[in-house]
């Protein structure tokens, strides 16, 4: 799963950025093509794709409806910004607090030589 994010992180804005809630799994990009002239992208789990709906039962979402939420919950945030970027730094300090320090992380890596 992991392995393919590469492969597929930049060619469009959602590109190895929507996971599946159902599998873990990246949404792929695809084009429905129907019977008349219109064309419809939507964002579909790739284990679903490969699979079949009994590997993943999660649903095709529509690509305007995936950008009206990013809108939407970027807006939210940037709206919050002076309380998300407070929380992000908590978050940062905290997980550098938690690594080990110089002395103790060189002491595990001379345990893992032997």
């Amino acid at each position: 799963m992991v392995g393919d994010r590469h492969k597929y992180s930049s060619k469009y804005p959602f590109s190895a950025i929507v996971f599946c809630g159902n599998c873990g799994n990246i949404f792929k990009r695809r084009q429905w093509n129907s019977t008349n002239t219109s064309k419809k992208v939507v964002w579909q789990c790739k284990t679903y794709i490969m699979d079949g709906k009994d590997a993943c039962g999660a649903k095709a979402v529509d690509e305007k409806i995936l950008m009206n939420a990013f809108v939407k919950m970027f807006n939210k945030i940037y709206e919050n910004r002076q309380s998300f970027i407070k929380t992000l730094t908590e978050n940062i300090e905290m997980i550098i607090l938690q690594r080990p320090d110089s002395k103790e992380a060189e002491a595990l890596d001379k345990r893992i030589e032997k």
